[in-house]
């Protein structure tokens, strides 16, 4: 429960006329502790997942209670691990795919102005584009009634000796998956340099472009950057979240302080991501390769005051690929984190985030929930 609160003029001062708001504050009376959503809460009664195994993939599926719903009905879900990658790497509701690029870890992001002056997609190179390798994996019931399927997933060690990635989900009979994303030291974590996130990725093709997310908004907001932002239920689409008045493509549309984060189509079908802690979410029309102006630009220059690096693009140059006038031919790209590093921008150009938002190397957990959405 929170309190907002706005400071109006009663009276015109000067070129302000009377109502001009002049300042707000949002005070939290309480904020319940509760999960957005239980695993296995939408289940129907005597409803057991079905799991089969094909040469690519392991498959559960089953039928869950939608009770979003205009009446009362049940929907079935499939959902699909890829077993040489170890990800989800399908999702399906009632046969329609949602999931056009699979579900994994990430910890790099496309770097934003204050990045590249602190020259961080230098320092940090070891973040960007961490490509895991599966190590193992193992699938098993977690009761002979089929309540519920585990998944573990371990990746190689990162760059040999660095952190150890691995995933644990849990599936269960209403469709939903709790996920666990686990990183630990493999001998030399402590030696690494700071992340620009601990999250995942996944992307849904272009027809899941309605967002319903509850957290700090309604503008793009930082861990370094959320003050001026309000926590509530907000209502936007993927067109929305991308500010294209940043000169150079670059990290755009964050939200933080989230409770729950839901990417929908027009019907109001789609996925809900959930966690026991507050988390951060974005949905772009963009993937973070196409953002970053680095990734495939000009190599920096040699001296020490030279800003002019990467590919010189505007960020105007994207609208084409965002598909705003039909996104059923575009991608929305979905990450959600634990926690993201933050913006900086002290001196605008090389100062590093504050300690309190840096995010140092260490062994760590963020668990999740991923649930299927239909009206």
């Amino acid at each position: 429960m929170y309190i907002n609160i706005s400071y109006v003029l009663k009276e015109a001062d000067g070129l302000l006329p009377a109502g001009t708001e002049v300042s707000y504050d949002q005070i939290a009376v309480r904020e319940s502790s509760a999960p957005a959503f239980v695993p296995g809460s939408a289940s129907v009664a005597g409803n057991a997942i079905e799991y089969s195994v094909t040469e690519d993939s392991h498959i559960f599926s089953g039928i869950f209670a939608a009770p979003e719903a205009a009446r009362s009905r049940v929907t079935a879900w499939e959902a699909a691990f890829s077993r040489k990658s170890g990800a989800l790497c399908s999702y399906k509701v009632n046969g329609e795919e949602m999931l056009c690029e699979p579900l994994l870890p990430e910890f790099g992001r496309a770097p934003v102005e204050n990045d590249l002056g602190a020259r961080l997609d230098e320092k940090l190179a070891l973040w960007r584009y961490v490509d895991l390798e599966l190590k193992s994996m193992t699938v098993n019931m977690v009761s002979e009634e089929g309540t519920a399927a585990k998944v573990d997933v371990e990746y190689l060690p990162v760059a040999g000796d660095v952190a150890t990635v691995s995933m644990s989900y849990l599936i269960y009979p209403d469709g939903s998956v709790r996920g666990c994303e686990s990183m630990r030291d493999a001998g030399k974590l402590q030696e690494a340099p700071v992340m620009f996130r601990y999250g995942m990725k996944f992307a849904m093709p272009g027809r899941w472009s309605e967002l319903d997310f509850y957290g700090k908004g309604p503008w793009e907001n930082y861990s370094d950057r959320n003050s001026a932002a309000l926590v509530g239920r907000y209502r936007q689409t993927v067109n929305e979240q991308y500010h294209y008045g940043y000169v150079r493509p670059q990290e755009s549309g964050t939200k933080t302080g989230m409770k729950f984060f839901r990417i929908l189509d027009t019907g109001g079908t789609g996925l809900e991501i959930s966690s026991d802690v507050r988390f951060s979410a974005s949905a772009l029309p963009f993937s973070i390769a196409q953002l970053d102006c680095i990734k495939d630009g000009d190599k920096p220059g040699k001296a020490a005051n030279d800003y002019i690096r990467g590919k010189q693009s505007h960020s105007l140059n994207l609208k084409a690929a965002a598909h705003e006038q039909d996104r059923t031919n575009g991608v929305t790209y979905v990450n959600f984190d634990l926690m993201q590093m933050g913006v900086g921008g002290i001196n605008s150009w090389g100062s590093w985030p504050l300690e309190d938002y840096l995010i140092r190397p260490e062994e760590r957990d963020f668990n999740f929930v991923i649930r299927p959405l239909c009206r």
